[in-house]
């Protein structure tokens, strides 16, 4: 009698546990309310901060927000999701296959330096990336000199 011998990995049930795990924590829960965080980039322009946020297929002037509020950049809006559920007994209609655009709410929030008001704050879209520019946000303060006054003990 002759045994078929299979290879076995006891690590294979583990890695489709974790990998199902990492998924979860990463994609939201379920339905249209997915949240998601666009990707940013921070990056200095001279004396400007410059934020890139990745927001395709963003309404910016309906769905985002920016604003500069105790020392906090915050930029928070919203991106539909496209539920395309066929009509009953649409048999030709697109069905998704797999689903991994997110959609929902977000909000991003940076600490922005001491002194930085809403006036400097400026916004652009284009081609899916929403460029805020701070301007002047790192300028060193120019130093004062301080004049001392001699002050006699007999006063």
């Amino acid at each position: 009698m002759a045994l078929a011998v299979r290879g076995w990995d006891a690590f294979t049930g583990l890695d489709r546990e974790f990998d199902q795990l990492i998924r979860g924590a990463f994609a939201g829960r379920g339905g249209s309310g997915q949240a998601f965080a666009p990707a940013a980039d921070v990056l200095r322009d001279g004396s400007d901060l410059v934020f890139r946020l990745d927001l395709p297929g963003v309404d910016v002037e309906q769905d985002v927000a920016v604003e500069v509020a105790d020392g906090t950049l915050a930029i928070s809006g919203s991106r539909a999701t496209r539920a395309e559920a066929p009509a009953e007994g649409d048999e030709e209609a697109p069905r998704a296959l797999v689903r991994e655009l997110r959609g929902g709410s977000f909000s991003r929030r940076f600490r922005l330096p001491k002194g930085v008001t809403g006036d400097q704050v400026e916004a652009d879209y284009d081609r899916g990336v929403l460029e805020v520019r701070v301007r002047g946000a790192l300028e060193q303060a120019t130093p004062t000199k301080v004049t001392i006054r001699a002050r006699n003990a007999s006063e």
